[in-house]
């Protein structure tokens, strides 16, 4: 019982690092987001990470920002029939991804 007592303080600490930690990491998960689309025979990926934000054509990357903290992204891309704007907002709970591909808003393949 003694050592309880002794290393009560510790213990307390240790357990509230270890729900942090947990909790860190399942809002970096949370926080990452993959949109596919198909429009006009192109398959298009727009992805937002935590970092890592991109707009993806047929497989080739078309735009593409790394940022450390940001509220609001913009990605844009181009081709023949195609015009598409991305605008990713980031919070506290997750990553918002809006999507205008020849000035309308779509949603996805998935319906989100």
């Amino acid at each position: 019982m003694e050592f309880f007592e002794d290393y009560f303080f510790l213990v307390v600490l240790l357990g509230l690092l270890l729900i942090l930690l947990i909790l860190s990491i399942i809002l970096t998960i949370a926080n990452r987001k993959t949109r596919y689309y198909e429009v006009n025979g192109y398959a298009i990926e727009v992805f937002a990470g935590n970092y890592n934000h991109y707009i993806k054509i047929d497989g080739v990357l078309a735009d593409e920002v790394k940022t450390l903290f940001a509220f609001t992204i913009n990605l844009q891309a181009h081709r023949e029939s195609l015009d598409i704007q991305v605008r990713i907002g980031s919070g506290f709970f997750g990553n918002t991804v809006s999507t205008k591909i020849n000035g309308v808003i779509v949603r996805d393949k998935f319906g989100k």
